[in-house]
């Protein structure tokens, strides 16, 4: 079983660095082992072994100083943690080298460049750090891209009523209903 969801892993893990990086045929050795250091470090966090995980990640991270696969890791490791300050800064870091480069994963219907992925960590980061409001802002880029995703319009008025507007929170859950 561990065999089989550590090669399932592996899979996701180049599947998400290739979606990070251009496509290039000839890897140099670098790059090979900043991706095996990177997979390993997913291993390693779905192992429950997140030192050794924030380890490999860090590792990435001096590799390649604006991967945001890494950064976006090492949030999720703190937001594990509960260390929600160091979350935030990392969940940041991910969040803007995602919208700073041409590594993209989305890209919505007015056409501009999203990361559902990496935005979604920043929020839950902000939340944690009782960030109410900044959270409601992160959440209304999110369905202005993406207005009739229902998960995230339910995330967005959980958001809008933990900042106490209750009434756009309402008219959230309205617009749900209407969809």
């Amino acid at each position: 079983m561990r065999c089989n969801f550590s090669v399932l892993l592996f899979l996701f893990a180049g599947f998400f660095i290739h979606a990070q990086e251009p496509a290039q045929d000839n890897m140099s050795s670098a790059e090979a082992i900043e991706q095996a250091t990177f997979v390993q470090g997913c291993i390693d966090k779905n192992l429950g072994d997140y030192t050794k995980a924030l380890d490999d990640f860090q590792k990435c991270l001096s590799m390649h100083k604006k991967s945001a696969a890494a950064n976006y890791e090492i949030a999720g490791i703190y937001l594990q943690l509960k260390q929600f300050d160091q979350a935030l800064i990392y969940a940041k870091a991910a969040d803007d080298l995602s919208s700073d480069s041409r590594k993209l994963i989305f890209i919505h219907k007015k056409g501009s460049p999203e990361n559902h992925f990496y935005k979604l960590r920043y929020d839950e980061t902000l939340e944690a750090n009782g960030k109410n409001a900044d959270a409601v802002k992160v959440f209304k880029q999110l369905c202005d891209n993406d207005p009739k995703n229902t998960d995230l319009l339910f995330r967005y008025a959980d958001a809008q009523r933990k900042a106490g507007e209750n009434t756009e929170a309402l008219k959230t859950y309205q617009k749900i209903e209407s969809i």
